[in-house]
């Protein structure tokens, strides 16, 4: 007679199918791959114990190993869901929850095959259907029952933690589990309990456990996909991941493609022998991490590679994390090397270390980034006036426009903390043009003649003028406003270099023809030179507190700024000296010629109202 093992058969079938694929892919050797490969060897053993429990019923009903064959079985189901829960734990739960759920799951799985083995077990057999009844399979399926129930709410509980399509997928697995069985008891003829594993195992391997889509096609290296996903799982648990990150650098554009291309297969093939170590790459970078964080084992290895590969010494730089896992975000990691690298832009070694300062520093400047956005985005961006003193009137007659902060706190930050990194990511110039247009309101709202300003500077960079459409934009503002232009004084702050002043002509004119007065800041620093004096039509030029800390400090800087100021006013240009706080420093810029102070001698930068108070008390008390 036929035997009723059919779905049993093409269950097996596809584990052997399923477990071929998983042994023979490569592997990230994580808890996930583990745990899964154990399910497989369980559906292994539940397949051969069902369709032997079936045959033996059949053909001696009545035999002691046949009652063996079927009490196996029944643990064999039993064991198959906690191993499920072990899967779904490990990919859930840090190490020490996941480690205590493990321990419990062996423990209780250990304690059920006891159970099961000494209680009783009957066959129930007739010409087309056979199944088992009493104490032993009424416990069996109670215990598989709560373990799916438990399997279950971890799913929808912690589906957040586990991934939400790992957890819709656990929830249907365990869902497919009662159908079938309920199924199996309403029609005892259909012996398919079994087969909802092999739907489960289907599942879980094409979604989660193939790795195929995670290997780079060129390298047989993992991609930088399936790094993600693996240093989430050594956060997850707990676990420390040092890191070698290779980066290629320019030179590797030098070489013919030949050349290159045998170089990274040479690379490559070492990279796949080393062992602990799991390797990714992409776009020609490398990034080797090692579950154990040891860096000496890290250092010594790669110097190894590093002499023994020629392309790998001479064409990458190396760098090396203790622990990758403290980053915020694993995508942060290439920022962080470019930002590390800059940092590092002096140091010839042959391997550079991201120290958890520079991860600090770094993270910092993503915190001042957010606050600029925060700050844009509901109008916590200020505007400061500073006075500047005329040494020939002797009063105030301008005013520079400084820009500051204000946190969700009510804390003013000053610009040292975060004007510097607008100017790297490019927020200056919305900063500037925020601060722009409130400087036109001010302007408007007041009567300049009446408080006896001529004008209110305000800063504008290099790069802003790179944008061909700024001396437009900034003269909407002014339209818009409904100012006179005499009244806005543009300051250049000096952020490129001269090459790239000579493209930007054309706003600096479009502006001075508009009747805009145009000055250059801190001359005398960084690329502010006589080439900018000569290139941009600038009526008046600064002095910056430095020049004029050591023009009094008595050193070279006293001459230079004595020849510069003679040579400015045979050009018939202005200029003002920033940063004086005492009445020496006043009375001795004036007699060398200076137009114009501003400094703390006179105030701070004030907020708006307290500087029209300043100017009105000021108005006309002699300095």
């Amino acid at each position: 007679m036929g035997y009723n093992i059919y779905t049993q058969v093409c269950g097996l079938a596809i584990s052997i199918v399923i477990l071929i694929f998983f042994l023979t892919q490569k592997k990230l050797k994580s808890k996930n791959e583990r745990n899964f490969k154990l399910i497989l060897y369980g559906s292994l053993l539940l397949f051969i114990s069902d369709i032997a429990s079936t045959i033996l019923i059949y053909e001696k009903p009545d035999n002691l190993f046949t009652m063996i064959i079927s009490k196996a079985y029944l643990v064999i189901i039993v064991g198959i869901l906690y191993l499920t829960l072990i899967y779904v734990s490990g990919a859930t739960f840090p190490r020490k929850a996941y480690k205590i759920i493990e321990i419990l799951s062996f423990a209780f799985l250990s304690i059920a095959a006891i159970v099961i083995s000494f209680l009783e077990l009957r066959i129930v057999s007739a010409t087309d259907y056979i199944y088992t009844e009493g104490p032993a399979a009424i416990f069996s399926y109670v215990n598989a029952i709560c373990i799916v129930i438990l399997i279950s709410v971890l799913a929808i509980v912690f589906r957040e933690k586990m991934n939400r399509d790992r957890s819709r997928i656990i929830v249907l697995w365990m869902a497919i589990w009662v159908i079938f069985a309920a199924i199996q008891v309403l029609f005892p003829k259909v012996l398919i309990v079994s087969f909802a594993v092999s739907i489960g195992l289907i599942t879980i391997f094409i979604k989660f456990e193939d790795l195929e889509g995670e290997i780079d096609k060129q390298t047989g290296l993992f991609n930088f996909y399936s790094y993600l996903n693996y240093v989430a799982d050594l956060k997850r648990l707990g676990k420390k991941a040092g890191l070698v990150y290779l980066r290629p650098m320019d030179s590797i554009a030098l070489i013919d493609d030949k050349t290159a291309e045998s170089g990274r297969r040479q690379l490559n093939a070492r990279l796949e022998k080393l062992k602990d170590v799991v390797s990714f790459t992409y776009e020609n970078r490398y990034l080797l991490v090692f579950d154990d964080g040891n860096q000496m084992k890290v250092t010594k290895l790669l110097l190894k590679a590093r002499r023994d590969i020629y392309f790998a010494g001479k064409y990458y730089e190396s760098f090396y994390f203790d622990d990758v896992t403290k980053l915020n975000d694993q995508n942060d990691i290439n920022s962080i090397i470019s930002y590390s690298k800059e940092k590092l832009k002096n140091e010839n070694k042959p391997m550079h270390i991201i120290t958890d300062e520079m991860m600090k520093d770094y993270y910092s400047i993503g915190i001042v980034e957010k606050l600029i956005d925060d700050c844009i985005a509901s109008d916590r961006v200020l505007v400061y006036l500073q006075p500047i003193y005329s040494t020939k009137e002797k009063r105030f007659v301008s005013a520079e426009a400084l820009c500051r902060l204000l946190d969700e706190s009510g804390n003013i930050i000053p610009p040292s903390s975060f004007i510097s990194i607008a100017e790297k990511n490019g927020m200056i110039n919305k900063l500037d043009e925020i601060v722009f247009d409130k400087v036109c309101k001010f302007i408007a709202k007041n009567d300049m003649d009446e408080l006896g300003l001529n004008y209110i500077e305000t800063n504008l960079s290099v790069v802003q003028l790179s944008d061909y459409e700024l001396a437009n934009k900034y003269l909407e503002i002014i339209e818009r406003n409904k100012i006179d232009t005499k009244y806005i004084n543009l300051e250049i702050t000096e952020t490129a270099g001269i090459e790239q002043i000579n493209s930007l002509m054309d706003n600096l004119q479009k502006l001075k023809s508009n009747g805009i007065s145009l000055s250059l800041d801190d001359y005398g620093t960084g690329y502010s030179n006589l080439n900018y004096v000569v290139s941009m039509p600038v009526q008046i030029i600064k002095f910056d507190k430095k020049m004029t800390d050591e023009y009094f400090a008595g050193s070279k800087a006293k001459f230079v700024m004595d020849y510069s100021i003679r040579m400015f006013k045979a050009m018939d240009l202005k200029i003002v000296s920033e940063g004086v706080e005492t009445k020496i420093q006043l009375d001795s810029l004036a007699e060398l010629g200076v137009d114009y102070i501003q400094g703390y001698y006179f105030s701070k930068p004030l907020p708006m109202d307290e500087f029209i108070e300043f100017i009105k008390n000021k108005k006309n008390v002699e300095v």
